[in-house]
């Protein structure tokens, strides 16, 4: 499932590059999420709509505000990033369910559910906050020192953030208390393994660096020669895939810490993912690129929308 700046959301089946078109935005769509049978995007024209899926039949629209940017869901449950910096907990099995949250009037980053659903984690400016899914108090607050880029949980008790201070900071939700906090590179986002805890880190320096769940450095990856946008763990947990606006995806070994496949995506990486035994990129040509994992031939090209 992909947005775009085009007002659609494209529906793509992966094995036949079938791809369908849901229209209904007025505006671009800012973000999309997965809730079970039913698909969630969010629009700069202020509505969220719902819908079917895989088939996409609308079955819902509503008006939240001026501009929606961020959406993350978790099961019935699922939260709004409003451009004013607030964001709305909603609930698909009940339209009247409505917690607003004041969020980050510097406007929100990212929004994640923890692992079981029971929290979640806003970013914006240089505060990190922590919410009840259920009733939508305000569990943690912690303000750092500098703007905040990105978040995870890496378990229902731990959070992980980054920094434009170079630093990757864990705090223990629980004690309220930051637990590590280590330099890693300038500028960069993170991504976190839902299968071992390992997190990866990477972005404006070209280079991916490898932690396990206790921040200890286990390896860096040097090859690309521009910013990487994007990185992706295979489900073996054997190989790690980097995109860069070097126009370049790199599959690493992460036994050997080396890149065996260097593929020319002919175009800017913007997100990678893996399933089963292929690489998915979404590139600046607006084209959907799908690689073997094991050998980087590329097996289909799928045209999506303007600016996916």
């Amino acid at each position: 499932v992909s947005a775009s700046d085009d007002k659609t959301v494209g529906v793509t089946n992966l094995e036949t590059g079938e791809i369908k078109l849901l229209k209904g935005h007025i505006k671009g769509v800012s973000s999309v999420a997965v809730a079970g049978s039913k698909i969630l995007s969010a629009s700069f024209d202020g509505t969220v709509r719902i819908w079917s899926f895989p088939d996409g039949e609308e079955i819902s629209s509503q008006k939240l505000g001026p501009s929606v940017v961020q959406i993350a869901a978790y099961e019935n449950r699922y939260v709004v990033g409003l451009a004013n910096g607030l964001a709305v907990i909603r609930d698909l099995s009940n339209q009247s369910f409505s917690i607003p949250l004041k969020a980050h009037p510097e406007g929100i980053k990212k929004i994640v559910f923890s692992e079981n659903g029971q929290l979640i984690a806003t970013c914006g400016g240089n505060t990190v906050k922590v919410w009840n899914a259920s009733n939508g108090n305000l569990v943690l607050q912690y303000d750092h020192a500098i703007t905040v880029n990105d978040l995870a949980f890496l378990d229902n008790d731990d959070l992980i953030f980054v920094a434009d201070d170079y630093k990757a900071v864990v705090l223990n939700i629980q004690k309220n208390e930051v637990v590590k906090s280590i330099d890693a590179h300038n500028n960069f986002v993170l991504f976190v393994s839902s299968d071992d805890g390992s997190i990866a880190t990477y972005g404006m320096d070209k280079t991916v660096k490898v932690w396990n769940a206790d921040l200890e450095l286990q390896y860096s990856l040097y090859g690309h020669q521009l910013s990487v946008n994007t990185v992706a763990l295979s489900s073996d947990g054997k190989f790690i895939v980097s995109g860069s606006d070097d126009r370049e995806i790199l599959i690493w070994n992460t036994e050997k810490g080396i890149a065996e496949h260097r593929i020319k995506a002919l175009s800017g990486v913007r997100k990678l993912l893996t399933v089963e035994n292929n690489i998915i990129s979404c590139l600046d040509s607006n084209q959907l690129k799908i690689y073997n994992l094991e050998n980087g031939k590329l097996v289909k090209r799928i045209k999506v929308g303007t600016t996916s």
